[in-house]
């Protein structure tokens, strides 16, 4: 029984990943030279940028600042 249960989870395992694999693919399919503008919210601070979520499409990704150079641009 125990063998049946562990090949059990491991599928359901594996399916949840193929899953998120397959989402995050159409996901990049879709925004792949596209330029779009929505609302975000900014979920943390980090010292290169931002975590912000899009609720429009349900994502959450960094958004990295640029920093001075030495002229000051």
């Amino acid at each position: 029984m125990r063998d049946v249960v562990a090949n059990l989870n491991e599928r359901h395992h594996n399916a949840q990943m193929a899953g998120r694999a397959s989402v995050e693919l159409h996901t990049l399919i879709f925004f792949y030279q596209r330029v779009q503008v929505a609302d975000a919210r900014v979920v943390k601070v980090r010292a290169n940028g931002l975590i912000v979520f899009v609720p429009k499409y349900g994502i959450e990704g960094p958004v990295f600042l640029a920093g001075k150079d030495k002229d000051g641009k």
